[in-house]
């Protein structure tokens, strides 16, 4: 990954070089010209004489400036150089640090003018432009050196060892080459502490403490995380014995460290077995032959990437968000200040990272809220996974998962205490947690397939981030405030909690199963509907946060945070579905469309006035059912108002069936009569409202909610089949149960432009609707029809019966029979054409 810098840190950085020779320089020059002439009396300014003559404000004034503050005093007068040069705690905390920014940040705006280098293509600082500056400040200056911070900067290593490092290690106690590309582990760090580990064991093998003739190695912290040949990945035992993997000096530098006594930010985590994610999922995906046994390495820092301060220098943010190392200390370009004796916030400039309150809080006495076992430090993903976000539970790699994991007790208590401990990274561990089995510990566990792995009793509430084998995470939505979700573990009972956990007014007035009984869910809930619409509007100051949510399996089965799809039943978060506008439900339009069109109502349509008229549900009524409940009133007369007043409470109930409040319509509108036209004897639901001469209700809808549509970064549950059909007038959704109880119109322009039942009657009365052209056109056609087909049958029937007669009076003819006279045929002739 990139270093993405910061410009002006980085200006910073490359000027100090050319600034210290230009000033050389320019001193040889005013010596030369002194030398020369008579030499001219300046007199001190105010500001020189009281930090050179009264130590307490001097040594108050470095510990409460940053480096680049203490550089540029230096190059404010000749009389300051020759006074810093001859101070040497002025030079005992350096930090040339510059800013490795998260990784939910969005890349900064670069302008790459025609002929010049792309920024990023170069290194944060020009080569050997901070060597020059160790060389001719760190080391002249400064033989009292006790912290230096050179993170994400371009020094050498070689300079680094041979100049700074030997030169200093009686005094220098703090390091910090994270992000260093040119630090390698493997040829620098290593080889200089296996020097001091070879004396160590020396000296412990003739049992004498440490030898005199040897100059002690000060070092106490060593922050190493992403130099050069330092694995960030999960590595197999086997690993190690390959000399070309960058496994093996990682673990050396664990192992060194410890020997030695210096804390470094690179451990390994304490999870056993497949318990922890990264582990378990590196196995799975290479599959190593025999007993796999994997160390997973993790950056100690890794909840605020050993920044102090906050990385917005403009004002700090007042929204206390558990991120203690921006709110809860005073820093500038993440390095600590302040005399730590009260004051600006934190603990002062002489602690490292490691050694802070916003630091130690999250890992030293971490305790199991369910079996109060002391929880040792483990990797950021499982500190994260087995960390509740509502209710702020953190539950150890045994009780956060199905079965626990029970350790195998030792035989004597006595010999484990006196043998050093082989686990000494995983504190109460019998077993190598890097053994990816459980111990067996009764009979039903071995029947019971010990190479399956345990489930994890958390679940992500919709989106969840990606967890990179590197150890890092990954959010979609390029925002700081994601962050938030590295600042695990967080007490309880101290105001963490989530929102829709915590005792606000909110939990206070909100019915019991508002949104349904997850065992029984009820989709026509009339007070959760409002409740639910109040809730999706909010505070006007509030804001939605991306940043996903693990829940426990106890907040996971509450229905604080969720409501249910009608289609699958699944549950949908209040927080990124429903606020974050995704959630889809019947009877109403995009909910972003929704909202606005909300919050620009006056509130003159309410019905304030009528007090008789509003429910008893103790919420107010949403926008839509206001606009309801007018449509209905507006179509009485100022005398039938007053006496259906009564009877309008039940058809303002937003899950009011349409069938029963058009009966309860039409029984309050008793003195209007009924036309008996053609259009009313219609078989089309949409005839009933089209010829009526009261208004009936608008439909509402059944107001159930559904999946969303399209899914967002990170959001990996599985896929919903609900269809909701868009009216194509006013864009309403409209799902499949309340289209089979209003069928939409078959007529031509329906058929290619579904309308929901309100905008079908509206289309209907402006002539858009073809149905009832359609219908007379077709009953013409059919009455033509019927018409063509009688006179066919008439014109048939009198053909049938002339041929009839006509073959009757020439059969008589043919016969001739005898005493028949031509006057009785004629006869016969004219009765048969009668």
């Amino acid at each position: 990954m990139s270093i993405v810098y910061n410009p002006a840190s980085a200006d910073r950085l490359q000027s100090y070089s050319s600034i210290m020779v230009e000033d050389k320089q320019r001193c040889l020059v005013e010596t030369a010209l002194e030398q020369s002439a008579a030499p001219a009396q300046r007199s001190l300014s105010i500001f020189e004489r009281v930090i050179t003559t009264h130590a307490p404000i001097l040594e108050s004034l470095l510990l409460q400036s940053p480096t680049d503050s203490i550089l540029q005093l230096y190059h404010t007068s000749r009389y300051l150089q020759s006074f810093l040069k001859s101070y040497p705690t002025a030079w005992k905390y350096l930090s040339f640090r510059l800013y490795y920014p998260s990784g939910t940040q969005p890349p900064p705006v670069r302008v790459v003018l025609p002929g010049h280098l792309d920024p990023e293509s170069q290194r944060q600082s020009r080569p050997y432009a901070l060597d020059k500056l160790l060389m001719t400040v760190a080391i002249p200056f400064s033989p009292c050196l006790r912290s230096l911070e050179l993170d994400n900067t371009a020094v050498s290593g070689q300079i680094l060892i041979s100049t700074v490092l030997h030169s200093r290690r009686e005094t220098l106690e703090h390091l910090s080459v994270r992000g260093c590309k040119n630090v390698s582990l493997k040829y620098h760090i290593v080889p200089y502490l296996t020097m001091f580990g070879l004396q160590y064991d020396v000296d412990m093998a003739r049992n004498i403490g440490s030898s005199p003739a040897t100059k002690p190695l000060a070092l106490k912290s060593l922050y190493t995380y992403r130099c050069r040949h330092h694995r960030r990945r999960p590595y197999l035992t086997s690993s190690l014995q390959r000399k070309d993997s960058d496994s093996e000096p990682t673990h050396e530098l664990v192992t060194l460290c410890h020997k030695l006594g210096i804390w470094t930010d690179t451990a390994w985590c304490s999870t056993p077995a497949g318990r922890c994610f990264r582990r378990r999922g590196y196995v799975q995906m290479r599959v190593p032959q025999g007993s796999a046994e994997v160390w997973v390495v993790f950056d100690r820092l890794w909840r605020s990437k050993n920044w102090i301060g906050s990385v917005d220098h403009g004002s700090q943010p007042s929204k206390q968000d558990g991120k203690l190392w921006e709110h809860s200390e005073t820093g500038a370009f993440g390095e600590a200040l302040g005399t730590g004796e009260g004051g600006d916030p934190g603990e002062g400039k002489t602690l490292p990272a490691h050694l802070r309150q916003s630091h130690t809080r999250f890992v030293e006495n971490v305790r199991c809220d369910n079996c109060l076992e002391v929880i040792p430090e483990r990797c950021e993903q499982c500190s994260i996974l087995m960390h509740c976000i509502g209710c702020r539970k953190t539950l150890c790699a045994s009780c956060a998962y199905e079965r626990p994991y029970v350790h195998r007790t030792s035989r004597s208590s006595t010999s484990v205490d006196d043998a050093p401990q082989p686990f000494w990274w995983a504190p109460g561990a019998t077993v190598s947690p890097c053994s990816m089995q459980d111990p067996a510990h009764s009979v039903s566990y071995i029947s019971n397939q010990p190479s399956s792995y345990p489930t994890l009793m958390f679940h992500w509430c919709c989106t969840e981030p990606i967890f990179s084998g590197g150890g890092g995470i990954s959010i979609g939505t390029p925002n700081r405030e994601v962050d938030q979700v590295r600042a695990v573990p967080l007490p309880r009972g101290q105001g963490w909690e989530d929102v829709e956990y915590s005792s606000n007014e909110f939990n206070k007035t909100f019915p019991k199963y508002a949104y349904g009984d997850p065992t029984r869910p009820d989709y026509s809930l009339e007070t959760g509907h409002i409740a639910m619409m109040k809730w999706l509007l909010g505070p006007p100051d509030r804001k939605i946060s991306p940043c996903p949510r693990n829940l426990c399996q106890e907040c996971y089965d509450s229905t604080h945070w969720k409501v249910h799809c009608k289609t699958c039943s699944k549950p949908l978060c209040i927080e990124h579905d429903l606020r974050g506008l995704r959630l889809r439900i019947c009877g109403y339009r995009d909910l972003a469309m929704e909202k606005l069109a909300i919050q620009e109502q006056d509130g003159t349509n309410s019905l304030d006035h009528l007090p008789q008229a509003r429910p008893t549900s103790g919420f107010d009524l949403p926008y839509r059912t206001q606009r309801v409940v007018d449509s209905i009133t507006s179509s009485f007369t100022d005398d039938q108002l007053g006496d259906n007043l009564t009877e309008l409470n039940t058809p303002v109930i937003p899950h009011t069936d349409l069938t029963e409040s058009g009966e309860l319509v039409r029984r309050s509108s008793r003195s209007f009569s009924a036309s008996n036209s053609n259009g009313s004897r219609s078989s089309s639901p949409s005839s009933l409202y089209c010829d009526s001469p009261m208004e009936p209700p608008k439909w509402q809808g059944c107001q159930s909610f559904f999946c969303p549509q399209h899914r967002v970064v990170g959001d990996h549950r599985q896929r919903c089949g609900s269809l909701l059909f868009e009216c194509t007038s006013c864009s309403v959704n409209v799902c499949q149960d309340c289209v089979s109880r209003n069928p939409p119109c078959n007529c031509s322009y329906c058929e290619s432009n579904y309308l929901c039942p309100n905008c079908a009657r509206n289309y209907e009365r402006d002539g858009t609707c073809r149905r009832l052209i359609e219908e007379k056109a077709r009953r013409e056609r059919k009455w033509k029809k019927d018409m063509r087909a009688l006179e066919g049958i008439l014109d048939n029937k009198l053909a049938n019966e002339i041929a009839e007669f006509a073959g009757q009076f020439f059969d008589a003819i043919e016969q001739e029979q005898p005493g028949v006279s031509v006057e009785q045929v004629e006869d016969i002739g004219l009765s048969g054409w009668s």
